[in-house]
């Protein structure tokens, strides 16, 4: 499918043909990575060094000119109308280039599975990827990485900050082990204001930009007639006490000649103002700690908030309290932080998880997953009463220093009854105590105002959000058809002169893991589903057909209660008749496939007769029938 999109570029774009910037050649360095970093913006060199850089755009060599005909094509991985499994491939030419591969933690059914992007169009193309760019460290942009680099069967080029490409490394270490990979060989640290080159066609530039982890980053990608912009996750933190402030500076020299095209975050978008900043949280949180002065604290939270873990650090200091962390993946981030240098702790502020008891509750501050209600994280574990080592009081004050996400308010709601049967006092649902690293309208306005899009494309929300995300750019006067909203699986074409071609709506089938990380159909997934939910019946039948008899059945249950329903005598009794009666019709009918069209005459049997007292929710059935 070939639909042309007719775009109105002239509204939005005050750049004419005969001031826009001019190309540079770069294509001397060919396909092998070039890193250049830019001097720090202490500099008054840089200023007038910097504007020439971003006023440049890259030149083929002119023997490959029949190139400049072709055309950007952006497919659609993931990210768009959900929140989750972010990833979308650049092709230029005869090479692509990557940006995120995460996944989504799927609770929408009884069983939980690892949602990760649709990846059959890029292992059909295998050959012309060039690098992946992680815009940032947490897993739905990152999460799916060992499971691609398993399936392209060799390891590509990994770019991303420092806190990103250790969480990276991380993940991938055992399997370059077992494949005698050397990893350093391919996982490469960018700065802020850094420029790499990645093959003859793609150039990408690094700039700093405010979110909850470190290292995030606004991606500036070039092709030799496109200039492309990604946000990331972002929001406009002017209070951030933690990490590298968004680079204002760069983000408006870019702004000066605008992007082709800018694909931009989505996920508060409905919400009015600018985002709350983490230095607002900081203080709602120290008054809960000068208000509890004789309570010992447990503060649950997203382990991947490393902004909101280190306000609670910080004040657990300030306060003279000592620190307990609870959780792997909080465990894991805090020791990355301080190994990296971002954390300064005192030496002795962190106590063993196993020596919680041997302090006085009022001089702790525990740190711990579960803010959602997770079975599996450690609050609802302590809320339960079955964690090995901390036991709820009635002095203890429980805070939720997190937003409810849909779909988990049962299970966050059951754990603060749990944890307030127990004593405890519970803080939630305070907008005073969490700020989200996703920016609201205001802080999309300005982002907008900054880069001036020619073509801007919502892309990490749901559908609703993208709309919201659309609906500001239009207040804003960017064109109405100028502003696409991408599917899942969609791909599309931007010419030189940036018209837009949707090419193809492809199907979009997401890759499935089960909790062991075993890649599933979607048969099985729902199979799964199906007999957790509606439980299992087991048959085994031998047939003699001798004399069209029922020799033996037997019947394994699981997860139902039968026997208030039916006797396995009933249920004899009805088969054999039934056996006994259609056998010689079935084996006159079907000579050819006689046992097939047994096997499903017995399932439809089995089905008629427990169809008398299941009118919903059939029971899952699995027939092994044999014959003698």
């Amino acid at each position: 499918m070939n639909k042309e999109i007719k775009m109105n570029t002239e509204d939005n774009n005050k750049t004419t043909d005969s001031n826009r910037p001019r190309s540079r050649n770069y294509s001397n360095q060919g396909s092998s990575f070039h890193s250049k970093r830019r001097p720090s913006n202490s500099s008054r060199t840089f200023y007038r060094h910097k504007e020439k850089k971003l006023e440049a755009k890259p030149e083929i060599k002119e023997e490959k000119e029949a190139h400049e005909k072709e055309n950007l094509r952006i497919l659609f991985l993931g990210g768009t109308r959900e929140i989750g499994k972010n990833s979308t491939l650049f092709q230029y030419g005869d090479e692509s280039v990557m940006v995120d591969f995460g996944v989504f933690f799927s609770k929408a059914s009884a069983v939980e599975s690892i949602l990760l992007p649709d990846i059959n169009y890029l292992l059909d193309n295998r050959d012309k990827l060039k690098a992946i760019i992680f815009t940032h460290g947490h897993e739905d942009h990152i999460g799916g990485i060992e499971f691609l680099i398993k399936k392209l069967g060799f390891p590509i080029k990994m770019i991303g900050g420092l806190f990103t490409i250790e969480l990276v490394r991380s993940k991938l270490e055992k399997l370059f082990l077992e494949k005698g990979w050397k990893l350093n060989d391919y996982l490469v640290v960018v700065k802020g204001r850094e420029e790499m080159v990645l093959g003859k066609y793609f150039k990408a530039e690094f700039f700093d930009i405010t979110h909850s982890i470190p290292d995030s980053f606004f991606t500036l990608l070039y092709t030799p007639h496109h200039r492309i912009g990604h946000t990331g996750d972002f929001k406009f933190d002017l209070c951030n006490n933690y990490f590298k402030d968004t680079d204002f500076f760069s983000l408006a020299k870019i702004g000066e000649n605008g992007v082709d095209i800018l694909l931009s975050d989505s996920t508060n978008a409905d919400k009015d103002g600018f985002s709350s900043t983490e230095d607002d949280i900081y203080h709602a949180l120290e008054d809960k700690f000068l208000g509890n002065q004789e309570k010992r604290i447990i503060i649950s939270l997203f382990s991947s908030h490393i902004a909101r873990i280190f306000s609670a650090i910080r004040l657990t200091q300030k306060h003279n309290r000592k620190l307990v962390v609870a959780g792997n993946s909080m465990n894991k981030n805090i020791e990355l932080a301080l190994k990296l240098g971002y954390l300064d702790i005192k030496s002795n502020l962190i106590v063993p998880l196993e020596r919680v008891n041997s302090h006085h509750p009022k001089s702790l501050v525990i740190l711990c997953t579960g803010a959602q209600g997770e079975s599996n994280a450690v609050l609802h574990k302590i809320a339960n009463n079955n964690h090995r080592f901390i036991k709820i009081r009635e002095d203890d004050l429980v805070i939720l220093s997190a937003k409810t996400i849909p779909g988990n308010e049962k299970n966050v709601v059951e754990c603060i009854n749990k944890l307030m049967i127990n004593g405890a006092s519970v803080i939630y649902n305070d907008s005073y105590l969490h700020a989200s690293g996703h920016g609201y309208r205001n802080d999309i306005r300005l982002m907008l105002k900054l880069i001036k899009p020619k073509l801007f494309f919502p892309v990490h929300g749901e559908y609703c959000h993208m709309v919201s995300n659309r609906k500001t750019a239009t207040g804003l006067g960017l064109a109405y058809n100028n502003i696409y909203l991408a599917e899942n699986g969609d791909h599309v074409s931007i010419s030189k002169e940036k018209t837009l071609k949707l090419l193809e709506k492809r199907i979009n089938v997401p890759i499935i893991l089960d909790k062991n990380s075993i890649e599933i159909n979607r048969g099985t997934a729902e199979e799964r589903t199906n007999i957790t939910e509606k439980g299992l019946l087991s048959f085994s039948i031998t047939i003699k057909l001798e004399d069209k008899k029922l020799e033996t059945l037997s019947l394994l249950n699981k997860g139902l209660e039968i026997k208030d329903l039916f006797s396995i005598t009933d249920l004899e009794t009805f088969l054999r008749k039934e056996i006994l009666t259609k056998t010689d019709t079935i084996k006159k009918n079907y000579k050819d496939n006689f046992m097939d069209a047994m096997k499903k005459f017995v399932k439809m049997t089995l089905e008629t007769f427990l169809g008398q007292y299941y009118t919903d929710n059939m029971p899952v059935l699995a027939i092994h029938l044999f014959f003698s």
